[in-house]
C-alpha cells in the first residue's frame, strides 16, 4: 500500500524519507534486477567468465535461470538498455 501511495504522490515526503532511511525499496523489480546483476558481477570476478550454468543457484536465487532469461530477452531485443554492453 505504501509503494502505491508513494507512486500516486499520496505519501508525506518526510515519511518517505524516514522509510528510505530504514531501507524501504520502492521499485522491487528494479531492486531484484540489480541484486542479480551484482551477483553476476561477483560470479565473473570469482570464475573469470559469465558462463553460468542454467541450474546455478546462489543464496536461493536462480542466477543461471535469470541469466538465460536475459540472454533470451536480448535475442528478442527486449533487454533493458542499462544492461547492454
Amino acid at each position: 500500500a505504501q509503494r502505491q501511495n508513494k507512486k500516486n504522490g499520496k505519501l508525506d515526503p518526510i515519511f518517505v524519507k524516514q522509510l528510505e532511511e530504514i531501507g524501504v525499496v520502492w521499485d522491487m523489480l528494479s531492486e531484484a534486477r540489480n541484486v542479480r546483476f551484482h551477483m553476476l558481477q561477483d560470479y565473473k570476478d570469482r570464475r573469470g567468465d559469465c558462463n553460468v550454468p542454467r541450474n546455478y543457484t546462489e543464496n536461493e536465487i536462480e542466477l543461471g535461470s535469470w541469466l538465460a532469461t536475459q540472454r533470451c530477452n536480448k535475442r528478442k531485443e527486449q533487454l533493458d538498455p542499462i544492461y547492454e554492453k
